[in-house]
């Protein structure tokens, strides 16, 4: 009776993940149709209404951010590359459009000065997720203590105990910031992505406060605060002011 009722229940719990997984692949493959037919705008609506339903794969976010920019939503598209390069970083498809889009975009700020050594540091931590850096450093970190755990009993290995304690000290350093900078990159700021086509930015969170100044679709974003209908949000140029919530999209870890 035990086991009846335990296969009982994995059946039940497949058909349940089934369920819940076949709304995303048929939004999904309705997306690919339409965006075959080149009918964009339903192939665009068809790819959010997959994420709308829990889909999360770069390959869905690639797809949707390609139906975005073709019907001029650059801002949406530009989100849609962020948001599978958080998943895929190294996805060459991704990184590709979306310099292709950021190409496009009205808002051209000036990039701040940085040594060398910083944009480098910069351009290999992009490589990496989160967790793929994590990971090396973990790995790094066992292998150096293996390593002083076997320096006494392996005293006739101990030049191949040098090569692997380097190598692991030289990750170790390397991997260790990267995923610091990592995870407070994805994980410890809240980022956005303008996606109206122009918005107000605000010194009140409120319709008739003062104008600072405006922003377009597929700027970059720091939310600061939410306040009601309205974000307190920081501008690449360190500018601060509210936008309506409705008017970017939240690039979520």
């Amino acid at each position: 009776m035990k086991r009846a009722a335990a296969l009982a229940l994995l059946i039940c719990l497949a058909a349940t993940g089934a369920a819940i997984a076949d709304p995303v692949t048929d939004h999904y493959n309705a997306g690919n149709r339409f965006y075959e037919q080149k009918d964009y705008a339903q192939a665009l609506a068809s790819y959010q209404a997959a994420v709308d339903a829990g889909g999360d794969d770069p390959d869905l976010y690639l797809n949707l951010g390609n139906a975005a920019f073709r019907v001029g939503e650059t801002g949406v598209a530009v989100w849609a590359y962020r948001m599978g390069l958080r998943l895929a970083p190294r996805d060459g498809d991704l990184r590709f459009n979306l310099r292709y889009a950021q190409a496009t975009l009205r808002d051209e700020l000036p990039q701040p000065e940085q040594v060398w050594v910083v944009r480098a540091a910069e351009a290999v931590a992009g490589w990496f997720t989160p967790g793929e850096a994590l990971g090396v450093a973990a790995l790094a970190w066992l292998l150096l203590g293996l390593t002083a755990m076997l320096w006494g009993p392996w005293r006739q290995r101990r030049g191949w105990l040098l090569v692997l304690g380097i190598g692991a000290l030289t990750a170790l350093a390397i991997f260790g910031p990267l995923a610091g900078y990592r995870l407070h990159e994805q994980y410890g700021r809240r980022q956005g992505i303008v996606t109206a086509a122009e918005t107000v930015v605000r010194t009140a969170p409120a319709e008739d406060a003062p104008e600072a100044f405006k922003i377009h679709a597929g700027l970059a974003l720091r939310i600061i605060e939410d306040r009601d209908r309205y974000a307190r949000v920081a501008i690449p140029t360190g500018l601060e002011g509210w936008i309506p919530l409705a008017d970017y999209r939240f690039l979520r870890p």
